[in-house]
């Protein structure tokens, strides 16, 4: 049996929810008050596609048809999610940047949601990779300084997955704010159920490469930033 996890869009300023209407055998986004009018959506590949229409996708602020085989994907049309705090409900932990004098690294603090530091652009789906939404560095693999924030080209991008509400690395390990600040972020072996190791998302943007933006700013959204709400599974 297979699962689908669907969300819901919601504008952070106006309160609204993006839904679906059909005019004149078109569909188009629009802003309805209430969530019993939002349209769920799904991702798959970085792309928000919507779960009563799944042959349609969200770009540039209205609904595309999808066409054509994975290969066929348009980077433009790809979704990230920006400047976004990474919480562990089990310790109430987000992830934080930490200075050891030569590079910034990945560790942890009491949840700030006003501290630059604790802020992160992420990715939709399949892999990614991580970066400081402050200084915009990329999470990358130094060869001899290991995980360090750092734009140096000879480094080597850390990518990631979510699974099962938790980070996942390129080998299988979860990932998860350290107890210990002063220490980078801990790293254990996936397994589904593990609490401990679950982060949830607070506060993001939605972006996608077409206009380099938070999705909201044109219509219809009146201004603002959208953000994931309600996980079903169905």
């Amino acid at each position: 049996v297979s699962t689908q996890s669907t969300g819901y869009l919601r504008n952070r300023e106006t309160g609204g929810y993006l839904g679906i209407t059909r005019k004149r055998k078109r569909l188009e986004l629009v802003l309805v008050e209430g969530k019993e009018k939002a349209a769920p959506f799904f991702t798959s590949y970085a792309r928000f596609i919507s779960f009563d229409y799944p042959q349609y996708h969200i770009v540039n602020g209205g609904l595309k048809k999808i066409v054509g085989a994975i290969r066929d994907i348009d980077p433009l049309d790809l979704w990230t999610l920006s400047s976004c705090n990474i919480v562990n409900p089990a310790s109430g932990l987000s992830f934080d940047i930490a200075n050891d004098g030569t590079f910034d690294r990945l560790s942890s603090g009491a949840t700030d949601m006003s501290s630059p530091s604790q802020r992160f652009d992420v990715g939709v789906s399949a892999r990614w990779s991580l970066t400081s939404s402050s200084t915009g560095m990329p999470y990358t693999k130094h060869k001899k300084h290991g995980h360090v924030f750092d734009d140096n080209e000879k480094n080597s991008l850390a990518r990631f997955a979510w699974m099962a509400r938790q980070l996942i690395t390129n080998n299988g390990r979860a990932v998860r704010p350290p107890t210990d600040s002063d220490t980078e972020a801990d790293r254990y072996d996936f397994r589904f159920g593990d609490k401990d190791s679950e982060v949830r998302l607070r506060g993001c943007g939605h972006q996608q490469a077409h206009s380099g933006r938070d999705y909201g700013e044109g219509e219809p959204s009146g201004g603002g930033i959208w953000q994931a709400e309600d996980e079903r599974v169905y």
